[in-house]
């Protein structure tokens, strides 16, 4: 770390205002914690049952219900999905005709 004056009073600014934010944060959180007790144990339940719908996933492919796949899959492995996902098709179809 720099020794200089500068660097040292901006460091010691930043730890005042952190202790200043620290105080708020806390206060804040013990209000919503006297909030949530006061809540009645139906609005609870309900919104348990809302929370319980989990997005929809193909087992192979890594899209969801949208047809989005995630963030950190690259092109490359996006086109081997999609590729994937045209080969079940395929064979679904294949299965059913045959039936």
């Amino acid at each position: 770390m720099a020794k200089s004056m500068r660097s040292k009073s901006k460091r010691r600014f930043r730890a005042i205002k952190r202790k200043r934010s620290f105080k708020k944060l806390k206060e804040h959180l013990l209000e919503l914690t006297k909030s949530d007790d006061n809540k009645v144990p139906s609005e609870q339940e309900e919104n348990c049952i809302e929370m319980q719908s989990v997005p929809k996933k193909l087992p192979k492919i890594l899209c969801n219900e949208h047809g989005t796949y995630p963030v950190w899959l690259s092109k490359k492995e996006r086109k081997t999905q999609i590729r994937l996902k045209r080969l079940q098709k395929k064979n679904s179809r294949s299965k059913k005709c045959k039936l």
